[in-house]
């Protein structure tokens, strides 16, 4: 499994933070980013009784341009930030924003995949997955026949 970290670093958490986001990671749901430093969207995954909900942000992205993709209990988020387009009238003298495609994926197990949803609303994307009914588990009678 890869863990929720990239080469750029840890987003400035402690070493307990760390610890505990892998432990989290490793109960529930995975996270995966890509390997180069490139535009990476942050995104908290919340728990509730019926449903995980997964909020990415993701600014400067158009609608359009987001992907999302559920098969083998794998959600994949994918999509691009696209830089602006350079002009003769402008130069930049310091670029950090991070652009170009990027892709999450976080594993979910026992959810309905017909049911998730997605919204976008002011450059945040938040896709809910309902969580499959609890299996109850139930008796059964073992009928022995008409006793003699």
């Amino acid at each position: 499994m890869v863990k929720n970290q990239n080469a750029c670093g840890n987003r400035g958490q402690s070493a307990y933070g760390r610890n505990l986001e892998d432990v989290l990671n490793q109960l529930y749901v995975s996270s995966d980013r890509t390997g180069s430093c490139g535009f990476t969207p942050a995104v908290n995954i919340v728990e509730t009784e019926d449903a995980y909900e997964l909020l990415l942000e993701l600014p400067g992205v158009d609608a359009d341009a987001i992907n999302i993709q559920y098969q083998e209990n794998v959600l994949t988020v994918s999509g691009e930030r696209k830089a602006p387009e350079d002009s003769e009238n402008r130069k930049y003298h310091r670029v950090e924003h991070r652009y170009g495609p990027f892709q999450r994926t976080f594993r979910l197990a026992e959810i309905d995949a017909d049911g998730i949803t997605a919204g976008f609303v002011n450059g945040e994307l938040a896709v809910q997955a309902p969580k499959l009914p609890a299996v109850v588990a139930r008796k059964i009678p073992v009928n022995t026949g008409p006793k003699s």
